[in-house]
């Protein structure tokens, strides 16, 4: 699916990782890596690895959002790139869809990756 959209050379392409992927995995705290090593969580990571890879090769103007654990709640407002996460830290998926409108009216995409929370 990733390399269909790096074929259709979209102006942005701004997708939804995870908190973990990639650079990202030296944050995870242990139960996390131990889920990600024993069940098929692990394969979903694989594959946006694979998708950020594919983005990473390309010459696109792209960014791949790596929120903490999503949660159904109303948006606060509140979102924060941040370096590392607490095993309780979570985000509403209104926050994140915000974030990421606003990530792709910016004038430039300054972080490939950011991990938000």
């Amino acid at each position: 699916m990733t390399a269909n959209l790096v074929a259709a050379r979209p102006a942005r392409l701004i997708i939804i990782s995870a908190a973990g992927v990639g650079d990202s995995r030296a944050a995870l705290n242990w139960p996390m890596r131990a889920l990600l090593a024993t069940s098929n969580v692990g394969v979903a990571y694989a594959d946006l690895e694979n998708a950020e890879r594919a983005l990473a090769a390309s010459d696109l103007n792209w960014q791949a959002m790596r929120p903490v654990t999503l949660t159904g709640g109303a948006r606060t407002g509140r979102v924060a790139v941040v370096d590392r996460f607490g095993v309780t830290d979570r985000i509403a998926r209104a926050d994140v869809a915000a974030f990421m409108l606003s990530s792709l009216e910016a004038p430039a995409i300054d972080c490939h990756t950011p991990m938000i929370r």
